[in-house]
């Protein structure tokens, strides 16, 4: 039997195989000590291969399940791809370089980080003139080395274009993994089906805890008459790292009075080694993503992605890819009920932004959400033209003063819930006031009962183009004229006191045609304007009969040719005009008894028409 050989021995035998300028180690066992020849063995290579040490703090919290975690995520392609790993979260991390901070601090920020990649890797110092240069020998020189890369906080295209943009560059087995505030740049550059997404968690309770009672108590675990004022602290950073370290930082070695005063503080005045980090992410959003972003943060952060939808479309921020994006930059998060939902330190950081413009005067915001504030503006007169939106949910006074609104040039949303505001619970009807509000572009009236018409001065509201009324049960006229709207609500079935024609509704029919307007229920109307709505023959549904109510028909300057059939069951209809329907040639086989005055002035085509009014109770008629 053959006898093992002694691993050292072995060892020794490769050594001076391959050995170059290693024989001072090469002696035999007897005459010297194992340990110590490994010992020293070990240093030597270490020299060789360039090892950084890293400095890696003791305090870390969570790290073990989530390493293991990313172990798993990086193993899970076949062991000979090349594979990218994409960790995208509101940044804060501390991988190896940090791409975006070298960028945009030095000049050829990138050029040196393709040095710093090459170097790392080769070793040696290498010459590169251009970042072109220094894309070509990355992937010539590293094509068929396996490689671990981490890339920090890559934040724009070119850096992934300069350093890592195809897996060709690298050896088979290589892994590269980026961190990034938006995903988005993965997808662009590599497609969904090239890169592996891992979502880092939150911390959970107890890592949280844990973390931020290593940094305010140097413990595990809070004493236990701080730990009320711990949980609050929790609840404010809600699993968010850098906010528990901060102010765990912040409130050490002091007594409970100084941290409840601070906790009262941070409502109105965030930390700002916080703000500063989160705000990257918002400085790097398109115009029309920090007004979506903002608007989210002050008004709506948790309610339903739709809601929002269409209010944002109201105020043309395109919110379809708009939404997209700050998801993308894990700015946003879509919960499992379709809600849109942001951290509640990205809400603080936006209110914080806001709360800036300036922040003693809140007449010269941008945006108001505290029914205190807007009520000091109103009653001080204080608005100005930078107010864009207010909303808030609180009742307020209803003795409140509207001057204020006639500075707001620029307002574009408001919505509150104090039907006070406007007399709504005093009077029956609008205040006339609400027509300074020139940029208003959605306005709610969701639950006034005892409202019964709008007032005349809505042709003011020039820039509106949503009108909300469900549960509006007494409301009898509807005259939007002058405004831009151009589609009823679709509240328009609720409002069963329906009485008055409705002005300047172009595509009353096209809207309502998606469920009938049978279903709709306007059993009540009786006055209808449809006047130059571009109505053409096909255009009127069947069931347009059932205006059982109708007393007042304005078809006038249309483009079809001929009534349909089904206008004879509108057995109210009084008054129907038909001017300047240049087109008509026929007013159908039969029409109401019930009419009594026709308009058929510049109807330059028709021709039969007596026969249709030979049963009907004319009174007068208008002919050219």
């Amino acid at each position: 039997m053959e006898v093992p050989k002694d691993p050292i021995a072995t060892l020794m035998e490769v050594l001076v195989k391959h050995s170059r300028g290693m024989n001072k180690f090469l002696v035999t066992t007897h005459q010297r000590n194992q340990a110590k020849f490994i010992e020293d063995f070990i240093k030597v290579v270490s020299s060789k291969l360039d090892v950084a040490l890293l400095n890696i703090s003791k305090e870390l919290v969570g790290m073990d399940s989530r390493l293991e975690e990313l172990k798993l995520c990086v193993s899970r392609s076949p062991f000979e791809d090349v594979r990218f790993i994409g960790i995208c979260g509101m940044g804060a991390s501390s991988f190896l370089a940090n791409i975006r901070e070298v960028c945009e601090k030095e000049n050829n920020g990138l050029l040196k980080l393709q040095k710093q990649l090459l170097t790392d890797i080769l070793k040696g110092e290498h010459t590169i003139n251009n970042v072109y240069e220094g894309i070509g020998m990355i992937r010539t020189r590293l094509c068929s080395k396996k490689v671990l890369v981490i890339l920090d906080d890559v934040d724009q295209l070119k850096q992934l274009e300069g350093l890592a943009e195809k897996n060709s560059w690298f050896g088979y087995g290589s892994r590269i993994i980026l961190t990034t505030r938006d995903e988005s740049l993965l997808t662009i550059m590599y497609g969904e089906e090239e890169y592996i997404l891992h979502n880092v968690d939150k911390l959970k309770y107890s890592e949280a805890l844990g973390l931020f009672s290593s940094k305010a108590f140097k413990s595990d675990c809070s004493p236990e008459d701080y730990r009320e004022l711990s949980e609050k602290v929790l609840k404010y950073a809600n699993g968010l790292p850098l906010a528990l370290v901060v102010l765990g930082s912040f409130l050490r070695r002091k007594n409970i009075n100084e941290w409840r005063s601070a906790l009262d503080r941070l409502k109105e005045y965030p930390k700002e080694e916080i703000m500063k980090v989160l705000q990257i992410s918002f400085d790097g959003l398109e115009e029309t993503e920090k007004k979506i972003f903002l608007d989210i943060a002050c008004f709506f952060n948790g309610s339903p992605k739709n809601y929002i939808m269409k209010i944002m479309d109201s105020c043309g921020f395109f919110p379809e890819i708009g939404i997209r994006s700050l998801v993308d930059k894990s700015l946003l998060q879509m919960d499992h009920n379709d809600k849109l939902r942001m951290h509640d330190l990205l809400e603080e950081m936006g209110k914080e932004i806001i709360r800036k413009e300036p922040r003693y005067e809140p007449g010269r915001r941008s945006r108001i959400w505290l029914s205190e504030d807007f009520y000091h503006v109103m009653n001080n007169d204080t608005g100005t033209e930078e107010v864009e939106a207010i909303a808030f949910h609180d009742i307020i006074p209803g003795d409140l003063s509207l001057r204020g609104f006639s500075k707001m040039k620029k307002l574009r949303l408001l919505i509150t819930y104090s039907t006070d505001l406007f007399g709504l619970k005093r009077d029956e009807e609008i205040d006339p006031s609400i027509s300074v509000l020139k940029r208003l572009t959605v306005l709610s009236l969701v639950g006034c009962e005892r409202l019964k018409c709008l007032p005349r001065s809505m042709d003011g509201l020039e820039s509106l183009k949503a009108l909300k009324l469900s549960h509006c049960s007494n409301l009898e006229g509807l005259d939007v004229t002058d405004t831009d709207i151009t589609c009823i609500p679709s509240s328009i079935g609720h409002l069963k006191a329906l009485k008055s024609r409705s002005h300047g509704w172009k595509s009353i029919l096209n809207t309502i045609g998606g469920y009938g307007l049978s279903s709709v229920g306007l059993y009540s109307l009786e006055e209808l304007d449809l006047s130059n709505c571009g109505l053409r023959d096909g255009s009127f549904r069947d069931d347009f009969g059932c205006l059982v109510s109708l007393e007042y028909l304005d078809l006038s300057d249309n483009y079809f040719s001929c009534l349909p059939a089904h206008f004879n069951q509108l057995s109210k209809l009084r008054d129907l005009v038909l001017s300047r329907c240049r087109y008509l040639t026929s007013l159908g086989p039969e029409l109401p008894d019930s009419l009594e005055s026709v308009r058929v002035d510049f109807c330059t085509k028709l021709r039969n028409f007596l026969d249709p009014l030979s049963q009907c109770n004319l009174r007068c008629s208008m002919i050219f």
